[in-house]
């Protein structure tokens, strides 16, 4: 039998296992796109939650210590029961914590981070008519790369697969220019200009792939 399951880790040594043995429910919405349906492009940002039941107290314990916080990793992973074997699918970051105490049951949600993006100022691409330069989406992304980088961890142009970087390498702006904003906005124009999806790989890396425009 296939499960989904997901590993916290608290620090360098301690890490929480969810699985059949202490999991009441375990949900995330982890994909490329806002719409299956029809082509669509932009950054997708992914999230889930979990509950679980503390059975040992070990997570209480955390809690009054304060140990149990936003930012620590969480692996999500399908495992194959029968043969012992798993496979990561998604790495999000823990947002939320609460415990019950009544019932030791724990509940945690996490996302990937990517909404971070939307608290970061970006100063745009200033249009300057008496020196008009066409440039390709490979220089935009490289651009996009050196503002986000400080912030978020994200691919580097040459890390792509070779199919997107084509593609951003063919594809050029007569007159490149963007208004300043937040460098969520700044990276759903991109995308949506390139049509490409901008999201968190399994790796826990933000990554861009172009899908023939789908």
């Amino acid at each position: 039998m296939i499960t989904l399951t997901a590993t916290i880790q608290i620090n360098d040594v301690e890490s929480i296992t969810l699985d059949y043995t202490n999991l009441k429910s375990l949900e995330t919405n982890f994909v490329d796109r806002n719409d299956i349906k029809f082509p669509s492009w932009g950054v997708i940002s992914n999230s889930g939650k979990a509950s679980f039941i503390d059975k040992d107290e070990s997570i209480r314990t955390l809690s009054k210590n304060l140990n149990l916080k936003s930012g620590m990793k969480v692996v999500l992973a399908l495992k194959n029961t029968s043969t012992n074997s798993s496979q990561n699918v998604a790495t999000l970051f823990t947002t939320n914590w609460d415990y019950n105490v009544d019932n030791k049951e724990v509940s945690v949600s996490f996302s990937d981070n990517l909404e971070r993006l939307q608290d970061i100022q970006y100063n745009g691409i200033t249009y300057d008519y008496l020196n008009v330069v066409p440039q390709n989406f490979e220089w935009l992304y490289k651009h996009l790369y050196d503002a986000t980088i400080p912030f978020v961890t994200i691919k580097e142009f040459e890390e792509l697969d070779d199919e997107t970087k084509e593609h951003l390498s063919n594809l050029f702006m007569e007159y490149p220019f963007i208004n300043p904003s937040n460098l969520w906005s700044a990276w759903n124009k991109f995308a949506n200009a390139t049509q490409t999806h901008i999201y968190v790989g399994m790796d826990g890396v933000v990554t861009c792939q172009y899908l023939g425009g789908n």
